[in-house]
C-alpha cells in the first residue's frame, strides 16, 4: 500500500481560546461591531473587554461615551485592556459620515469657528421649501415649558432632536382649555440651545406665533408629531426658512439629523480633526486607533427617484449644477475623494500604513446595484474597505445568492470586508438552531482571506448586547469556535461553472429552493435559500437530501449529534457538518503538524513516520469517541492494532508537546 501523508489535527481540549499570534480562530476571521456603552471600570466590564479581545480579530466601536454626553474619543481603559489581553487585535474607532450627530455638530462647528471658518460650509441647504422622508420621526414626549415670548419657544423633554419644519400637536392633559391645546404647530431649532424650539403657524406661509399672549401654562403637556413620516423643510432664500441655518438639509435617519457637504473643504478639514480627535488615545498624542469606521457612508448618495432621498437637487449647493444624474455624480465623487483624503490624513498622522478606512454601506444590494457607480466603478480604488452590515436579516431568499458571489470575486479582487449577519430579533425572541446555523454556514460559503465576520443576534437598537452591555450571548456564537480548517479543492463544478477550485456550489436544487454547500476539510457546510422567506416560513417545505457519507451535525452546545447520512433542511435552514466527532476536531486554536502512516488501510501494524519526537503513549477512539485501546509503551512509533475489528478508528498521541488525531481504516 502507498504511503498516505495526513495533515494532523492538534487538539486544545479548552472552550477558552489561547492568545493569537495572528488570528484567534485560524479557520475563519472575526470582528465585533460592539456598541458597548460603558464608562465604568468594574470587573463585568473589563472582563467583557477581555472576552472580546480572545474572540474578534478587530473591534468596532466600543465607547467611553454616548452622544448625549459628548463627541466618542478612545479611552485608555479600552484600549489597555483589549490590548493587554490580546495585543494582535484591532481597534477600530466608529464615526457617523453624512449623517452626524448634534453632539458631532457642534464639535465641526466648534473647529470651524475656532479656525476662522465658516460654520454654514459644513452643510448643504435648501433653496426652496422640501418634502422630506424622515425614518422614525413619529414620536411624542412631554413638554418641559412653552416660554411667553415672541416668537414662542417650547422646550422640549431630552429625547430626539426634532428636525426644522416638523409638525407638532401639543395637548395640555390636565383637561384644561389655552390657546395651544390641539393646534398644530411647526418649529424651527434654536442654534445652540438643544431641545428648543420656535413656535410657527402651520400655514403655507408659516409666521411666529407669539406667546406673549399666551396665559400662563400649568399642568401636564406632552406633544405629539403630526409628520407621518415627511416633514417640509424649510428653504433658504427661497422658502420660508427666516436665515440659511433653518434650511440645512436633513438626512433620512436618525430622525432627520442634518446632512454634510463631502466637498466643502471646510467640512473635509473639521472632520479630519475630528477623526484624528476620535481615534487618538486620551491622555497621549502618539497613540491611536488601528481604523475608522464611517457610518452611514452612502446615505447622501441615495438616487431612488421617491421616498427614500434627500433632494439634494434643490439645494443651494447643487441646484446649478445639471441634471439630477450630474448632480448625484458629483456627490459619488465628492464622497469617494473625501474618504480617500482622510484616509491619507490619519495614515499621515498615525504613522501607521496599514491603517484602515472602513466605508459602509449596509447592504449587498446597495454595493452591487443602487451604488454600483460609487463603489465598483469609478471609485473602487478609494473605496476598497468595506461593511455589509446585513448580509442575512431574519431570513434570505434565492435573490440574495448572486450577492454571494460579487462578494467573494471582490474579495478576490483584493477587498477587504466586514460581514454581518443581523437577525433584526433580539432576546427574548427565540431564534430556531437550524436558522442559526444558517447564518453561519452562508458565513462558511464565502469565508475568505479578506473576509471578517461577526454573528449579531440582535436588532439595530441592540449593538449593546442583552442583558445590556453583556455581549456574550448576543454577538457570538460559540459554534464559531470549532475548528473546521480550510475549504478543500473539489473537482466538481462550483457555483462559478469551473472545476477544481475552493469555492461553494449547488448542492441540490428544487422549483423553490437552492441549496449551497462548501466543503472544508473538517466539515461540509450547507444553506437552504428559498424563493419565499420571512420569518414565519423558517423550516417550511422540508425536502430530504442523501449526504454521500457519514457526517456528525455540529450542535449548538459544540457537542455533536449522531452520525447521519442525509438530512433533511426547510426554508431558510443550514447545518455544520462535522467529518469526524467534535472530540476528535476539538476546540480553540488548531495547529497542523505533517504525519505519514502506512499502511492505510492496516491489518496489524501502523507506522508513524515524520515526528522529531518518539512516541511514548497513544490511545485509540471510534469515531464515536468510544476508548477501544490504549498503550503506555509505543516501540518504534508503531502501533498494533491486530486486536481490532474491521472499521475507521481514530489514533491519538502527543508529539512535540501537542495532542495528535489521525484517522485510519482497519481491514
Amino acid at each position: 500500500m502507498k504511503n498516505l501523508t495526513y495533515k494532523a489535527i492538534v487538539v486544545l481540549l479548552s472552550l477558552f481560546t489561547v492568545k493569537a499570534q495572528s488570528q484567534n480562530f485560524p479557520h475563519i476571521k472575526t470582528y465585533g461591531f460592539d456598541y458597548i456603552r460603558f464608562s465604568d471600570n468594574n470587573g463585568e466590564f473589563v472582563d467583557n473587554l477581555k472576552w472580546l479581545a480572545n474572540r474578534h480579530d478587530w473591534i468596532v466601536g466600543t465607547k467611553a461615551l454616548w452622544p448625549g454626553q459628548g463627541v466618542d474619543y478612545l479611552d485608555a481603559l479600552t484600549y489597555n485592556t483589549i490590548k493587554e489581553e490580546n495585543p494582535d487585535v484591532k481597534i477600530m474607532k466608529y464615526l457617523p459620515y453624512h449623517s452626524v450627530a448634534p453632539t458631532t455638530q457642534l464639535w465641526l462647528e466648534d473647529w470651524a469657528i475656532t479656525n476662522g471658518y465658516n460654520p454654514e460650509d459644513l452643510y448643504y441647504h435648501y433653496d426652496t421649501d422640501t418634502p422630506v422622508r424622515i425614518v422614525n420621526s413619529e414620536y411624542s414626549s412631554e413638554v418641559v415649558n412653552i416660554e411667553q415670548t415672541n416668537p414662542a419657544i417650547i422646550e422640549l423633554s431630552q429625547r430626539y432632536d426634532l428636525p426644522a419644519g416638523a409638525k407638532l400637536i401639543i395637548t395640555d392633559l390636565d383637561g384644561s382649555t389655552h390657546p395651544v391645546d390641539g393646534t398644530t404647530y411647526l418649529v424651527l431649532p434654536i442654534q445652540g440651545q438643544r431641545y428648543k424650539y420656535y413656535l410657527y403657524t402651520n400655514t403655507a406661509s408659516p409666521q411666529p406665533v407669539d406667546g406673549t399672549g399666551f396665559p400662563a401654562l400649568t399642568g401636564d403637556w406632552s406633544y405629539t408629531t403630526a409628520d407621518d413620516g415627511t416633514v417640509v423643510v424649510p428653504g433658504y432664500p427661497n422658502g420660508w426658512a427666516p436665515t440659511k441655518s433653518d434650511s440645512r438639509l436633513r438626512v433620512r435617519w436618525n430622525h432627520g439629523w442634518v446632512g454634510i457637504n463631502p466637498s466643502s473643504q471646510t467640512f473635509r478639514k473639521a472632520y479630519q480633526a475630528l477623526a484624528l480627535y476620535a481615534i487618538t488615545l486620551e491622555g497621549t498624542n502618539n497613540v491611536f486607533a488601528d481604523g475608522l469606521f464611517l457610518d452611514t457612508f452612502e446615505g447622501l448618495a441615495n438616487q431612488l427617484p421617491t421616498g427614500y432621498t434627500s433632494f439634494m437637487e434643490n439645494t443651494v449647493e447643487l441646484k446649478d449644477i445639471g441634471t439630477k444624474e450630474e448632480i448625484y455624480a458629483r456627490v459619488h465623487e465628492d464622497l469617494a475623494t473625501s474618504a480617500n483624503e482622510l484616509r491619507t490624513f490619519l495614515v499621515e498622522k498615525t504613522g501607521n500604513t496599514s491603517f484602515r478606512l472602513h466605508a459602509n454601506p449596509a447592504v449587498p444590494r446597495y454595493i452591487y446595484n443602487t451604488f454600483s457607480d460609487l463603489f465598483n466603478e469609478s471609485y473602487r480604488s478609494y473605496l476598497m474597505d468595506l461593511s455589509i452590515e446585513y448580509l442575512v436579516t431574519t431570513t434570505t431568499s434565492e435573490n440574495e445568492i448572486t450577492y454571494l458571489k460579487q462578494i467573494y470575486d471582490d474579495m478576490d479582487n483584493g477587498r477587504l470586508f466586514f460581514i454581518r449577519s443581523q437577525t433584526n430579533f433580539a432576546p427574548p425572541t427565540i431564534i430556531p438552531f437550524a436558522y442559526t446555523q444558517f447564518i453561519l454556514a452562508t458565513h462558511y460559503l464565502i469565508n475568505h482571506k479578506n473576509a471578517h465576520f461577526m454573528y449579531h443576534y440582535g436588532s439595530a437598537g441592540n449593538y449593546g448586547g442583552n442583558p445590556y452591555g453583556n455581549p456574550k450571548p448576543t454577538h457570538w456564537h460559540p459554534n464559531m469556535e470549532v475548528n473546521i480548517r480550510q475549504p478543500v479543492i473539489r473537482q466538481q463544478e462550483d457555483y462559478w461553472g469551473e472545476t477544481n477550485t475552493d469555492r461553494f456550489f449547488i448542492f441540490e436544487q428544487g422549483a423553490d429552493y437552492t441549496i449551497l454547500a462548501r466543503e472544508y476539510r473538517d466539515a461540509l457546510v450547507l444553506s437552504k435559500f428559498a424563493k419565499v422567506g420571512g420569518w414565519a416560513n423558517i423550516g417550511n417545505n422540508p425536502t430530504t437530501h442523501d449526504l454521500g457519507r457519514e457526517y456528525y451535525p455540529l450542535l449548538a452546545d459544540n457537542t455533536n449529534g449522531e452520525v447521519i447520512t442525509s438530512i433533511t433542511l426547510g426554508t431558510t435552514e443550514g447545518a455544520i457538518l462535522l467529518k469526524s466527532p467534535v472530540a476528535v476536531l476539538g476546540i480553540a486554536n488548531q495547529q497542523e503538524i505533517e504525519v505519514q502512516t502506512y499502511p492505510n488501510p492496516v491489518k496489524d501494524i501502523l507506522t508513524i513516520n515524520s515526528l522529531e519526537h518518539r512516541i511514548e503513549s497513544y490511545k485509540i477512539y471510534t469515531t464515536k469517541g468510544q476508548l477501544v485501546l490504549s498503550d503506555s509503551l509505543v516501540n518504534n512509533n508503531q502501533v498494533n492494532t491486530s486486536s481490532l475489528t474491521s472499521g475507521i478508528y481514530l489514533l491519538e498521541f502527543i508529539a512535540n508537546q501537542e495532542k495528535v488525531i489521525i484517522k485510519f481504516i482497519k481491514e
